[in-house]
């Protein structure tokens, strides 16, 4: 499974999210998720960019990268993810941009 699928970009309200079915499968749960330093409100987010760091339960880490789609320049940065209701609806919004 690629991390991919834990996230998803709405292009019309240009918000970076999470997707709660895609975590509901994982047997793991998640510890953290560290936002990368370039990633703040008013720097420019490109697609492929690598955005945050989760580390799972069993001590794996993962990437997130920002969708093909996601350009333009961070306004909200979510630095409150509720780890616990990440495989529940409704989605969690990580990031919105201009």
């Amino acid at each position: 499974m690629t991390t991919d699928d834990l996230r998803t970009y709405d292009e019309t309200n240009r918000v970076l999210m999470t997707v709660p079915e895609a975590f509901s499968r994982r047997p793991e749960a998640v510890l953290s998720w560290v936002w990368r330093k370039e990633v703040e409100v008013g720097k420019s987010i490109d697609g492929g960019v690598e955005v945050a760091d989760i580390q799972w339960d069993n001590n794996v880490r993962e990437v997130i990268t920002a969708p093909g789609a996601c350009c333009g320049k961070i306004k909200a940065l979510n630095r409150d993810i509720v780890f616990e209701n990440l495989p529940f609806a409704p989605p969690q919004i990580l990031f919105a941009i201009v």
